[in-house]
């Protein structure tokens, strides 16, 4: 590639020995283009380790990558399981305790309230005392009356969204 230059040549016809030099050649350029070549050539091979190696790692990495996938399938498997068995049941019982709990005591305190009734009536207190008395078990009754409606809610959310809505975030 490219030209050769002359540095010393035998004139045309002149008679020459042995081991005599008959042309020589400036090899800078030539040597140049060797260095070059091996240069590339060196570079070429690095490459290839350097992407044998990238390859290797990244089928490393793929494997690493599938066992955690294969890791964290199992443990959502397993949560899943765990939800359908005992967390989402207990969710749907919870709820019905609390909404019976809340009925149970607005019945209680409506059971409170009518026997107070019946107690001031039939005894001699005064009316201040008796007015107190119930004053306090209707605003208690009313609290708990609330109470019991904001909890029967709850307990029909639970049912119908929020069940199915913690189910399907389980891992």
């Amino acid at each position: 590639m490219g030209e050769l230059l002359i540095v010393k040549a035998v004139a045309p016809g002149a008679a020459v020995g042995k081991g005599e030099t008959v042309l020589e050649l400036d090899t800078v350029q030539i040597r140049r283009q060797i260095g070059s070549a091996e240069n590339e050539r060196t570079a070429a091979k690095a490459n290839l380790e350097k992407a044998q190696s990238d390859s290797k790692l990244l089928d490393e990495a793929d494997a690493l990558a599938l066992k955690m996938q294969e890791e964290e399938l199992k443990n959502a498997q397993s949560g899943l399981t765990w939800w359908e068995k005992v967390d989402g049941k207990q969710m749907l019982q919870s709820a019905e305790m609390s909404a019976q709990n809340a009925k149970d005591s607005v019945e209680d305190q409506q059971d409170e309230l009518d026997q107070l009734k019946k107690m001031y009536k039939s005894e001699e207190l005064t009316n201040a005392t008796a007015d107190i008395v119930v004053k306090r078990a209707l605003r208690s009754l009313k609290r708990t009356t609330i109470g019991a409606e904001m909890a029967e809610a709850r307990a029909d959310k639970t049912k119908s969204n929020d069940s199915s809505h913690s189910r399907a975030r389980s891992p």
